[in-house]
């Protein structure tokens, strides 16, 4: 009965030990080890969920004692950094943090920039908080546009494109209105009172040069997509700048090899897009032809092949070198200004730059003699005369 009584008064003196640990956190000699507490990853750290079951006791590391109670964690309040669940504890081997299962947990600068704009962590797409605070914040810019917003989410590849070079969407958009306005505005002008008339062929000439348009974008933007080829010459691709000018540490020879490179993509893309509009402009005329077969066309169509080398040759010589100078000027510029002046001058540089490439085509297509030059009246005089 003795014995009894002193193991009474023993476990009474251990739950009176374990409600002072319990008050002050645990410090002192005296406190308890925390049991085997089940772990769940947040964020960056890992978080203890107490209670749960403990399959030996724990004594303290710094003095023995009799006590072999095990020792629970008192629930967490939700507010501040802290967080829990259903009245389960959580601690926190790193400070605040919490919430759902898989929330990834944020703070500073990069808080700040997703209360801006009303969104959690796990509302971004997969990479997107690896992206230091200023590129986070155009991200976010591109990241609160609807249909941008649709297409990050739906589409990998086009995520990759824009987690890389967030005013990515913004380009394209310049190249599709501005850089294709200006185009077919000279087709208005050289087609003139027949525009009408030759409608399909000009509505043709549009689609071909909106799909060149975005070719020629995503061909050099960057991408955060790891290179997925297994052949030798895939690997070596993966090596070389998204363009000649791009951002870091690359040799005078791989931004070389990328401007070759992406030169012969240009002409392909050059190539097979001059031969799908030609072909489609060809069947259109034979459509025409066979509905009205007094219908001939006023100026005969271009050799099918010999058109498609010589806007081949072109994008080569010509439309890769100024794309590129283009795309390095703006990242210059971007990296110096703010979103607001980089916009502005990327719609001049690309603005300018299809000003440039229509003149240039026609001086082009005049030197390998796809286009004659319009002879002057004093010279038609003197054929005449003669």
């Amino acid at each position: 009965m003795h014995d009894d009584a002193k193991r009474a008064l023993r476990a009474l003196m251990c739950a009176g030990a374990l409600g002072v640990g319990a008050a002050f956190g645990g410090a002192g000699p005296g406190a308890l080890v925390r049991p085997s507490l089940a772990v769940r990853a947040v964020g960056g750290g890992r978080h203890l969920l107490a209670p749960a079951p403990a399959p030996a006791l724990f004594l303290a590391a710094r003095r023995p004692s009799a006590c072999t109670f095990p020792r629970v964690a008192p629930p967490v309040a939700a507010a501040g950094g802290g967080g829990g669940r259903g009245g389960v504890a959580v601690w926190s081997n790193g400070g605040g943090g919490g919430g759902d299962d898989g929330e990834e947990q944020v703070d500073g600068e990069v808080a700040a920039l997703l209360r801006q704009y009303n969104l959690q962590a796990s509302d971004l797409p997969p990479g997107a908080l690896a992206l230091g605070a200023e590129k986070l914040s155009r991200f976010l810019a591109a990241y609160a546009n609807g249909l941008n917003r649709w297409l990050i989410n739906s589409w990998p590849a086009w995520r990759d494109k824009v987690l890389a070079d967030p005013e990515f969407a913004y380009k394209l958009m310049v190249e599709e209105t501005v850089g294709l306005g200006i185009a077919m505005s000279g087709t208005v002008a050289a087609r003139g009172k027949d525009l009408l008339k030759e409608l399909d062929f000009f509505l043709t000439d549009c689609a071909v040069g909106a799909v060149l348009n975005f070719v020629l974008i995503w061909l050099l933007a960057p991408t955060v997509a790891a290179q997925t080829g297994t052949g030798a010459f895939a690997k070596y691709v993966g090596t070389l700048p998204s363009f000649v000018l791009a951002e870091g540490r690359y040799s005078v020879g791989q931004r070389a090899m990328s401007g070759l490179y992406k030169g012969s993509l240009f002409a392909a893309c050059g190539f097979m897009g001059s031969v799908g509009g030609t072909s489609l402009a060809f069947m259109l005329l034979k459509v025409r032809q066979l509905l009205d077969p007094a219908n001939a066309a006023d100026k005969p169509l271009p050799n099918v092949i010999s058109n498609s080398l010589g806007w081949a040759s072109f994008m080569f010589v010509s439309t890769n070198p100024r794309y590129q100078l283009v795309n390095g000027l703006e990242r210059a510029i971007f990296s110096v200004s703010s979103p607001t002046v980089g916009k502005a001058s990327s719609l001049v540089l690309r603005t300018g730059n299809n000003l440039i490439g229509g003149a240039t085509w026609v001086l082009w297509a005049r030197y390998i003699g796809l286009q004659k030059k319009k002879e002057e009246p004093d010279e038609k005089k003197k054929k005449k005369a003669k």
